[in-house]
């Protein structure tokens, strides 16, 4: 089950509320809080399985957006000298606030892509948290299923 989008696709504002809105109960599915007696074993394995290729596609995905935020910093920062060079050069009141906007766009632009780091790591942090409650909550369960009643290993006297 996918409960995410892809790394390689953006998810935008409006469609981030409309999505976690629809998959909220998929996330309650995927993360139990606990395990019922009659739940097979190979339905744990399946959803521990789940649970860990979704944390996994959230780290990926929170790499991603950190590698390609670190790969456009040198291309930011020459951008922030030739905007620089402009705004020093700049004659004329037109000029000079155009200079401003440009740089005012790239600090924009920067927010933006701190706003989404923030996201995504949060959201692989959230993932990681939920997959090992749900693995606390499996492992309870086969504990249980072990040990049973616990009057198999009482002595018989």
């Amino acid at each position: 089950m996918q409960l995410f989008p892809s790394a390689g696709r953006g998810l935008h504002r409006t469609d981030a509320r409309e999505y976690l809105i629809r998959h909220a109960v998929l996330i309650g599915c995927a993360y139990p809080r606990q395990y019922a007696a009659a739940i097979s074993s190979d339905k744990m394995v399946q959803d521990a399985t789940s649970r860990w290729d979704n944390s996994y596609d959230g780290l990926k995905q929170s790499l991603t957006i950190q590698s390609a935020i670190v790969s456009g910093l040198d291309q930011d920062g020459q951008t922030l000298r030739t905007l620089m060079a402009n705004s020093s050069a700049a004659v004329g009141s037109l000029q000079a606030q155009q200079s401003g906007n440009e740089l005012l766009a790239l600090q924009i632009k920067q927010s933006l892509q701190t706003q989404a780091l923030m996201a995504t790591q949060a959201r692989a942090d959230t993932l990681r948290a939920a997959e090992q409650q749900a693995s606390s909550a499996a492992a309870k369960e086969r504990f249980t299923r072990f040990i049973g009643d616990g009057h198999a290993y009482t002595s018989g006297k």
